[in-house]
């Protein structure tokens, strides 16, 4: 499960020595107070700090700022691994360099305010961060206490433990926390002591921990307010060599985990990990646990082809599983193609992974973008009542608006309109410029009754508040490429009228609806990642681990990827409560062609509405 917390609560220090020092593999994302979303991502891998930007700022520089924030939040993912390494240092040296700099300019600030002079900026400061580092003997301040909780598109058990002292706090260790889903217990903590403390002063005291604690098995994080932030003690060495005995199939994911698209990837990533969670916490399948590596592609199919390689390359992956994005894909599939590995569940409409006949190793569970894009224009026409000649397409300018456009398209030619008469717009990739798809929408004037998007949440967002102010009736739909919860969020804070006119088709049912499937994964969520919000991507990707883990089963003891392959095509009519039979077959490898609607409601709510 993937955490998110608070600069005022746990300082960006203490999360490089829990994580670096306890040798994991993590992203963590920072967003700045006064910013709009993502503003910087740190990767640690094995232990090492490998890249690094803040802003501007990248490597060394963005690590610097990074250790003077006492603003902003930040999220933090397991197992997201870097596309590039931009540093090399270890991690003690770099921490205890920026740690020697701040402490010298605290003292010059120190010797500036006996002089009368005052403290200025800190160097290198980062707008989000302290403007000056505090002076010895100054009145700390006493932030809102703000316990790390479970961020949205998680799916990992988490590293960082909040707790709640009910006793003063003492030297004298708390308890040990339950065991975690894994079976592995955290190590005791100490309740964090009350007040904010003074950062430059503590910033040296955790470079001397850092000197010191070379050889330890854990860190102990201080804490602000009631939150204490533990890490985990490593294993006894019995208890690692029976973990390293315990076969294991390594499966690889390539999505967008940073910029623009990040909650796409987030979320099929997510929801792989329940099911592989699972699988594992019931011994396994035929006694292999299964574990998931997930690369940042950044949605850039040169960084996807690129990560590609090192998963099937370096590190010799079962199987890829749950990859995000259209335009990736096409870079994506080439390479699992190449070397042979079974290429599952990607969300995207590429043509690449519905080719007819179908790929070997390529099968997917979603319906295609075309498919989406045509039953949205069905429901206009059929359900809203729309003349077909009153319907726009606005749609990414790749090979995922390509895609929905050539759906939307025969759709409308079988109500009779030309295509070609239809008004096609489009915003480019990874932005959300939407001003001359607008200015020609305007020029339908009265024409205007609809429009079928294909676009990621932000620039769709954006056209509809534009749009909504002189064509107040128009009805839009969008795919489930789109995050339902963020474009949500982004209409309802935006406080535009919505009246309903907002519809999202859907390749899964509503993810709170009692379908049995769903009920299970809402478990899954509470069990694994409590405090996660249900959602339709995690929703997919919760089905696609689903659908490896029980090819798995059928594959055998012995499975390779061509029995996994074979296992796939065997499945007919395969029940698992979503409301909708799933099939392969070796002529056929889309396992559903089923589309839900869903419509956001004044309220922020999103409501499942028949499509025909």
């Amino acid at each position: 499960m993937a955490l998110i917390g608070d600069f005022n609560d746990t300082p960006f220090a203490d999360l490089i020595q829990l994580y670096a020092g306890s040798g994991q593999t993590v992203a963590v994302t920072i967003n700045l107070p006064d910013g709009k979303g993502e503003d910087g991502v740190f990767y640690v891998e094995n232990g090492d700090v490998v890249d690094a930007w803040l802003g501007d700022a990248h490597g060394r520089d963005a690590v610097r700022q990074a250790l003077r924030l006492d603003r902003g939040s930040f999220i933090v993912e397991q197992d997201v691994r870097a596309a590039e390494r931009t540093l090399s240092m270890p991690w003690r040296q770099l921490l205890m360099e920026e740690v020697v700099r701040m402490d010298e300019e605290r003292r010059r600030g120190g010797a500036a305010a006996r002089s009368g002079r005052g403290a200025g900026q800190a160097s290198g400061a980062t707008p989000g961060a302290s403007g000056a580092l505090p002076l010895p003997g100054a009145t700390p301040r006493t932030p809102p206490a703000i316990p790390l909780q479970a961020a949205s598109g998680a799916g990992s058990v988490p590293r960082l433990t909040p707790t709640r002292p009910s006793a003063p706090p003492s030297a004298t260790p708390a308890s040990p926390a339950r065991p975690t889903a894994a079976g592995a217990t955290p190590a005791p903590g100490r309740p964090a002591s009350g007040g904010g403390g003074l950062r430059a002063g503590a910033m040296v005291a955790i470079a001397a921990v850092v000197v010191g604690a070379a050889g330890a098995g854990f860190f102990l994080l201080r804490g602000r307010g009631s939150a204490t932030v533990e890490a985990r003690p490593a294993p006894a060495a019995g208890a690692a060599q029976a973990a390293a005995e315990v076969p294991t199939l390594t499966f690889g994911m390539v999505s967008p985990l940073s910029g623009p698209d990040k909650d796409l990837g987030r979320g099929m990533k997510a929801g792989v990990e329940l099911a592989f969670a699972a699988a594992n916490e019931a011994g396994g399948v035929h006694g292999r646990r299964l574990a998931l590596v997930a690369v940042d592609d950044g949605n850039d199919p040169a960084r996807a082809a690129e990560a590609m390689r090192e998963l099937t390359e370096q590190r010799k992956v079962f199987a890829v599983v749950g990859n995000a994005g259209t335009a990736t894909a096409g870079a994506a599939v080439p390479v699992a193609l190449e070397r042979k590995v079974p290429f599952i569940g990607a969300l995207g409409g590429a043509p690449a992974l519905r080719s007819d006949p179908p790929q070997h190793d390529v099968f997917v569970y979603r319906p295609s973008l075309s498919e989406e894009a045509a039953a949205a224009v069905r429901y206009l026409v059929e359900v809203r009542r729309l003349d077909p000649g009153d319907i726009a397409v606005f749609a990414q300018d790749d090979e995922s608006g390509q895609a929905g456009w050539t759906g939307a398209a025969q759709q409308l030619k079988s109500y009779g309109r030309d295509p070609a008469q239809t008004v096609r717009v489009s915003y480019r990739r990874n932005t959300a410029e939407v001003d001359g798809a607008v200015e020609r929408l305007r020029a339908m004037g009265a024409h205007l009754k609809g429009v079928v998007m294909v676009a990621a949440h932000r620039p769709a967002a954006r056209l509809v508040e534009k749009v909504i102010a002189f064509a107040p009736g128009t009805v839009f739909t969008d795919t489930s490429s789109v995050d339902v919860a963020q474009l949500g969020e982004e209409l309802v804070g935006s406080r535009v009228g919505l009246a309903d006119n907002v519809v999202v088709t859907q390749v899964v049912p509503l993810p709170t609806s009692r379908s049995s499937a769903v009920m299970r994964y809402r478990a899954l969520l509470e069990k694994y990642a409590l405090g996660e919000t249900p959602g339709a991507l995690s929703l997919e990707g919760w089905i696609v681990g689903t659908l490896v883990v029980k090819a798995l089963e059928a594959a055998g003891r012995d499975a390779d990827p061509e029995k996994l392959v074979a296992a796939l095509e065997g499945f007919q009519n395969l029940d698992i409560g979503i409301g909708a039979p799933l099939t392969f077959s070796r002529a056929d490898h889309q396992a559903s062609h089923k589309v839900w609607g869903t419509a956001l409601d004044r309220s922020g709510a999103w409501r499942q509405v028949d499509l025909e």
